[in-house]
């Protein structure tokens, strides 16, 4: 039997698209798990009026959501939805909207339970995988998937307290996971509306106690294959066309990397060819500078803006 399974990353159209990048966070999810399940009836969403849509016409087994500050309440909105049409959907939620506190999990969980059956902690290709695997072989049963040791996973045991958490181990590759550009999960989303994001290297080698990657499990820095991203960012400009200007880089530092100049080199070339990207939006390095200003002159075409993090001391 062919599982339906729904991921998205929502952001509000009321008056306008208020995050409008493309939906990389589970599209690395899904290009992951497509691996292992080339079967799997997926699709992805980033505008919840086509998500509601889609879910009124087909329910699936199992709904994960993207959640983040600015789109959380809309993802419960969501979720109460198809829980009151089917509470046997198992619903996931991901991403970096809870706490790192045991405590302040519990509270999360026990705040949102019967409509967030599991969260996905840490790197999601990971623990999604871990998650669709064990609810495979309980048949999406969300009462016999909590039976089983999920690793990076939190969820409410039978007696309504907060399961072990069960850690997960990085991977060693970031390349393991495989591009959802190239794999084609991304095409629908060029629409001239999304701006395009790509990752081309993962985790912070810094400790900062505002910041989500502040945290131990991400102080390693994984770069992804510098062939794959070209290939990526090749692949977008064939398609981007010409509403869209701005080119998202999710990494915490970019320009930390000798091979963010060469990347820089790669962005110029694109622009040449299909006269894209004409800004980028990048968290610039925090202790590289030389590197920034051989990256601001190579992008000669391209405005990239400088950001400054400032940490407060307790002195």
């Amino acid at each position: 039997m062919n599982r339906t399974i729904y991921l998205s990353d929502l952001t509000h159209t009321t008056i306008t698209i208020s995050n409008d990048s493309f939906p990389l966070n589970v599209g690395m999810v899904g290009a992951y798990c497509k691996q292992f399940y080339p079967d799997l009836n997926m699709k992805l969403f980033k505008y919840p009026e086509k998500l509601i849509s889609k879910i009124n016409q087909n329910m699936p087994d199992l709904l994960g959501l993207s959640n983040y500050p600015w789109n959380h309440n809309l993802n419960i909105s969501i979720a109460r939805h198809v829980k009151s049409i089917n509470k046997n959907v198992v619903i996931v939620f991901g991403g970096p909207y809870i706490s790192y506190d045991n405590n302040q999990q519990e509270i999360f969980m026990t705040r949102y339970e019967g409509l967030v059956d599991f969260y996905c902690m840490f790197e999601g290709e990971t623990s999604f995988k871990s998650l669709l695997d064990n609810a495979h072989q309980a048949s999406f049963d969300i009462s016999q998937m909590k039976k089983a040791q999920l690793e990076g996973c939190l969820f409410l045991s039978e007696d309504g307290s907060l399961a072990p958490f069960t850690p997960i181990t990085r991977s060693r590759s970031v390349d393991d996971y495989p591009s959802p550009y190239t794999a084609g999960l991304f095409d629908e989303f060029f629409d001239g509306k999304l701006s395009p994001m790509l990752e081309t290297h993962r985790g912070c080698p810094y400790a900062c106690t505002f910041c989500h990657e502040g945290h131990e499990f991400y102080r390693k820095v994984s770069k992804f294959d510098n062939q794959r991203i070209k290939n990526d960012l090749d692949y977008i400009g064939e398609r981007v066309g010409s509403k869209v200007a701005n080119l998202m880089i999710a990494d915490p530092n970019f320009g930390q990397f000798k091979s963010d100049i060469e990347f820089a080199e790669h962005i110029n070339e694109v622009y040449d060819r299909y006269n894209y990207p004409s800004t980028i939006f990048a968290s610039s390095a925090k202790n590289n500078q030389d590197n920034l200003l051989n990256i601001s002159k190579i992008l000669k075409n391209t405005a990239m803006p400088l950001w400054m993090s400032v940490q407060s001391m307790t002195e």
